[in-house]
Formats: structure tokens, sequence, C-alpha cells
């Protein structure tokens, strides 16, 4: 996925393109599923940070970041809000990094985590039979929450699912793919939970990775399952 290529989707979203270029850009969204997939990342892109801007207190500038921002005012200096094209080429890892209790759009840097045993299992069972959400989580019997967020086929075959967990004051979103034993995750890496405490501030990083994203772009074979599809293919034990 190039950067124009990501520029254009975003382009697309934002209504920007002539109806020729509309048009064109269509045409290969019905023929490259990988572009496709990078759409519909990029559309829950947008109902993320939707959803952070319409919670209570999102208008409000805490006071640590107002601090921050002080020695800008003074100089007079205007420093444009980045436009979406801006944000395309961070993708997801900006998406994933949004800070709600300081309102601002933080990018951490990736980390990959590790689950195993029994909260493995639970991941595993939950996954087999719980249906993507754009908002809704599932409780599992260790007290944590999961989140399927969409599924697709795999190049190698194995039907796959990109997840998010929660448990305790700790996130991660992660990708699973199915084997004759179960859900064995191939990847998973920690978000930020939202912060507790108003005096934390995580900086950009320089080397910020989209694995997740990454990951799907190497292994699907076609765009996301359709509600449907998922829904058929659960129904028979994803055979």
């Amino acid at each position: 996925m190039t950067t124009q290529d990501l520029e254009l989707l975003s382009q697309y979203l934002d209504g920007e393109l002539s109806a020729g270029d509309v048009s064109a850009l269509e045409r290969r969204l019905a023929q490259e599923p990988r572009l496709a997939a990078e759409l519909q990342r990029l559309r829950r892109v947008d109902e993320e940070l939707q959803a952070l801007a319409n919670q209570p207190g999102s208008d409000t500038v805490p006071p640590q970041i107002a601090a921050l921002l002080a020695p800008v005012a003074q100089t007079g200096r205007v420093i444009p809000f980045p436009s979406r094209r801006g944000r395309a080429a961070v993708g997801f890892a900006l998406a994933a990094s949004l800070v709600a209790s300081v309102g601002l759009v933080l990018a951490p840097q990736w980390q990959v985590a590790e689950h195993g045993g029994e909260h493995a299992d639970l991941v595993a069972q939950a996954l087999e039979s719980t249906p993507s959400s754009a908002d809704q989580w599932s409780s599992l019997a260790d007290g944590s929450n999961l989140r399927p967020v969409l599924s697709f086929a795999g190049t190698d075959g194995r039907w796959c699912r990109e997840y998010q967990l929660q448990q305790a004051d700790q996130q991660w979103r992660g990708v699973a793919c199915r084997t004759d034993g179960g859900w064995q995750t191939e990847i998973q890496v920690a978000e930020p939970a939202e912060l507790d405490s108003g005096n934390q501030y995580l900086p950009a990083g320089a080397h910020d990775v989209d694995a997740i994203s990454d990951f799907i772009n190497r292994n699907a074979t076609d765009i996301p399952l359709s509600a449907a599809e998922e829904a058929e293919l659960i129904d028979s034990a994803w055979r």
C-alpha cells in the first residue's frame, strides 16, 4: 500500500475526487482486495475519531495540555491541524492510539504482547462463535473483554480474524487464524489503555508501525467477509 494510494482513499472518503477519479478508484476497489480492505480500515478510523469527539468533555483541553500549548499561543504562530491525507499515512497506528482522557490523538510505539494457556483458550473459544462488531464487547470467563473486528480468508487457506482484547487497564489488537486445533494468534500488539491520571503524556514515536495492518495486507486474499458471510461460517463451524 503506497502513500499515494492512502491519500487517494482519504480523498475518496472526504468527497474530494472528481467523478472520473471516483469511477477509476471504484474499479480498482473491485479488483484489488487489499485496497478495498484498507478503505474499510480508514472508515473505521473515522468512526473511532467521531466516537471520541462525541464523548462528554472532549471539547475541553486539560490544564496540563494547555500548559504545553501556551508557548505556541504566545508566539502568535498558527499550527494547522493535519488533514485526513496527512493522517492516512499512519493509518490505524494513529487510530489505535486515541487517548480519550486527555482528548488528544497520540501515537504509541507498538509492542508485541504474548498470552498463553487458559487465557489463549478463552480468546480462541470466543473467536469461534462471536460475530464481528464495531462497538460490542464480549466478556470472557477471566474478566477480560474481546471484540472481533473483521474476518478474512488467508493466503494459506485459513480463516483469520482481527480482534481487540481488554484486560484490566491493558488493551491489545491482534489477528488469529483458524487451524484444525482451533484459533491461533499470529500477531498481537499492545494498544494504550485510557490514561487514569491527567499528568501523563505519551509522545508520538518516530518508528511507530501499524503491524496489524501490514499483516492483513500481506496475508488477506480478498476483502473482509460481510456480516452474512461471517454468520454463515460461524454456523458451519468455519468449514
